[in-house]
């Protein structure tokens, strides 16, 4: 648990899971309002990297060039180094240069079958770029397929260049780094000694079970009813 701020702007972070590609947290401490400026600061604050310029040299495939752009600009690639540089309006180059822009190359031609186009064929002109489309890995930590960009048929050709750069969701859906950002409130339930002293125990199993979510569990050594499971209340007013 990690604490934040001063004073009544002081929220406490709670790690409740970390998976490959998601995180749940718990905010406590704190106004609504600070866990919906969290949202909006992941959704389009955070910088990431990705194509913004896309030059078509060649391209006989059944995607026109304005969709086959939108596709390529919409790839996620790794971020981890997006710090070193700088935002491409803020750089002194015209019109770009190593410090705000990486390029990359994609050259393919199906020569006999059908032949897939992926992110995998993407290449950086500078092989040791650390700035790539990302591979996503599966829940059995194996390497999922590439995202599929076209489709060429035989004696198809793409010939295209594609400058990668910085910048921010506020500008573009493409910079944003999450998906999704879901905020959920946490309900504050106490429950009352002295009206828990007047129920049975069928009464006391009947308000356990009138939850769907299963937040309450019956103690059968205090015949007490138990809260389990607070964050899965999602407040129906059941109980």
């Amino acid at each position: 648990t990690d604490q934040y701020g001063r004073g009544l702007r002081a929220p406490v972070i709670e790690i409740l899971d970390i998976g490959r590609y998601t995180i749940k947290f718990l905010l406590k401490e704190c106004h609504i309002s600070i866990a919906n400026a969290l949202r909006r600061i992941m959704i389009a604050d955070v910088p990431t990297m990705a194509i913004d310029l896309v030059y078509i040299n060649d391209n006989s495939s059944v995607l026109h060039d304005e969709f086959l752009s939108h596709r390529l600009g919409l790839i996620p690639f790794k971020s981890d180094t997006v710090d070193s540089y700088e935002f491409f309006r803020e750089c002194s180059c015209k019109p770009s240069c190593h410090k705000c822009s990486v390029e990359f190359n994609l050259r393919e031609t199906a020569l006999d079958d059908v032949k897939d186009i992926t992110t995998d064929h993407i290449n950086a002109n500078n092989p040791d770029c650390l700035v790539k489309p990302v591979k996503y890995i599966n829940a059995d930590g194996n390497e999922e397929d590439p995202i599929l960009i076209v489709k060429l048929a035989k004696n198809q050709k793409v010939d295209i260049q594609c400058i990668v750069r910085k910048g921010t969701g506020k500008e573009h859906a493409k910079w944003s780094p999450v998906a999704t950002v879901q905020v959920q409130q946490m309900p504050q339930i106490d429950i009352s000694p002295s009206l828990e002293e007047d129920l049975d125990t069928e009464e006391k199993i009947g308000l356990v079970n009138s939850c769907p979510a299963s937040v309450y569990k019956l103690n059968a050594e205090k015949q007490t009813v138990d809260i389990e499971t607070i964050t899965d209340c999602h407040q129906c007013q059941e109980c």
